[in-house]
């Protein structure tokens, strides 16, 4: 007879409908009572007619649709208070759309300002919804998860940071799937058996998903949870869990076969040819509204950076290993400026001080937009290296090569969410922040690390 310990039923109640439909209901309900109510006081407004209340029903359905495909659509994309900003914008922009084609052809609305006005208010109205309730994607309350699989998976979720905007989970247990001595008493969450207690965990209630983390017996495994299905507990394996979770991919466990499913599913030709189009437009933007910055930096480089250029140029590793000549403001004292295998590290002393303003604010990667209208970089990937610096990780760091399957970038994900590496495991860290980007790449995605970049410009976090 097993002695684990039981579910403690106080922390974690049964649930009484299923947790799942609960939320997922709750969150559309509020978007559908939300539109209904704010069309209505729009078209009522103007005249209390029947028509006007039709009109507004008509308007709640095409808004409900929209957000439906955008805002509450399921996605692996990345986890962020950005990306739920980027999505209800295309709710916003689809909806908007339709409605003012519908006034059109039905010779109902205002001006165009007002319906605008409106149609963006009610944009705002869903997102603020949306983070409210959902949290950025983290419906109601945390999800009560029980890991299947060995110690060191449970104290790898344990010690990671959750991604900003990711749900909130809960970690109320785990199943020792080896049975290794000591290993329970190595986690925080406690250990609830073994996999002969796999039923009793889930027939105990306050489990919301399973996280498979097992490396041997998967298919009979997988043939008990799916008896297990009709009590609403989810599966999910380990990786996956991971992303959506933490916003970056598991290095422990990859294999080749990973890339060739990434690269094969995630390389399309119209995804190119929209992120292509993406840059030039924000790039040739970029430069034209920046040029009285871009004058100011180059003059407070050559009155205050001491000697040497005003652009620093340097040789990087592009896609598919291809080298260019990365551009730059010159940051560094010329006589020991970085040779790119360097780490460069807080108040290092070879920056200038115009250097670190330039550094802080992100200008200094101003010039690189010249790069991304060459078609060297993009303005959203992985950030370039240096021949030696990439030859030296790809020693250290398995599957390192494979992140320029797609080109450098000005900023990026790991950029936003990890900042500058200074020690291998940060570069290792930073390595599963691409890969995830890789992995997940979108126009949506891009538009958000966008967003995000702007954000830490403005507030000049994370420079170094």
């Amino acid at each position: 007879m097993s002695t684990a310990p039981a579910i403690r039923q106080s922390r974690t109640p049964s649930r009484v409908a299923p947790l799942r439909a609960h939320r997922i209901v709750r969150l559309r309900q509020g978007h559908v009572i939300l539109a209904f109510v704010w069309f209505s006081a729009h078209e009522l407004s103007r005249a209390v007619t029947f028509g006007r209340f039709l009109t507004a029903i008509l308007w709640t359905v095409v808004w409900y649709a929209a957000i439906r495909w955008t805002l509450l659509r399921e996605s692996r994309a990345a986890p962020s208070w950005a990306f739920t900003v980027v999505r209800a914008a295309e709710g916003t922009l689809i909806a908007g759309a339709v409605i003012l084609a519908g006034n059109a052809v039905l010779g109902t609305g205002d001006s165009i300002a007002s319906e605008l006005a409106a149609i963006i208010a009610m944009g705002t109205i869903a997102f603020l919804w949306q983070a409210a309730v959902a949290g950025h994607h983290a419906l109601g309350e945390p999800l009560r998860c029980v890991i299947v699989g060995p110690a060191d998976t449970v104290r790898m979720i344990e010690q990671e940071r959750i991604a900003p905007g990711a749900r909130a989970f809960e970690v109320v247990g785990w199943i020792d799937d080896r049975a290794e001595p000591g290993a329970r008493s190595s986690t925080r969450a406690p250990c609830l058996g073994t996999l002969d207690d796999l039923e009793r965990v889930a027939y105990g209630g306050g489990v919301d998903v399973f996280v498979v983390g097992v490396r041997t017996g998967r298919p009979a495994l997988y043939g008990r949870l799916l008896e297990l299905l009709h009590l609403d507990v989810s599966v999910m394996e380990f990786p996956p869990f991971f992303e959506r979770t933490f916003g970056r991919v598991p290095l422990e466990g990859l294999t080749p076969t990973w890339f060739l499913h990434t690269m094969h599913l995630h390389r399309r030709d119209d995804e190119s040819i929209s992120k292509r189009t993406l840059d030039l437009v924000l790039a040739v933007v970029g430069l034209v509204l920046a040029s009285p910055l871009i004058f100011a930096a180059a003059l407070a480089v050559r009155l205050r950076g001491g000697p040497g250029p005003v652009i620093f140029r340097q040789t990087r590793i592009g896609e598919h290993g291809r080298r260019f000549t990365m551009l730059k403001f010159r940051s560094m004292r010329n006589d020991i400026a970085n040779d790119g295998t360097t780490w460069t590290g807080d108040d290092d002393p070879r920056i200038t001080g115009v250097g670190k303003v330039l550094r802080r604010f992100r200008i200094d990667e101003l010039p690189q937009l010249v790069n991304v209208i060459r078609g060297e970089m993009t303005l959203v990937g992985p950030r370039p290296e240096t021949p030696d610096y990439v030859r030296w990780l790809a020693d250290e760091i398995p599957f390192y090569k494979p992140r320029h399957f797609t080109k450098p970038g000005i900023t990026g994900w790991a950029q936003v969410c990890a900042g500058y590496a200074s020690s291998i495991e940060d570069t290792r860290t930073k390595l599963s922040y691409d890969l995830y980007y890789i992995r997940n790449r979108s126009f949506s995605l891009d538009l958000a690390i966008i967003l995000r970049t702007f954000a830490t410009v403005l507030t000049g976090t994370g420079a170094r």
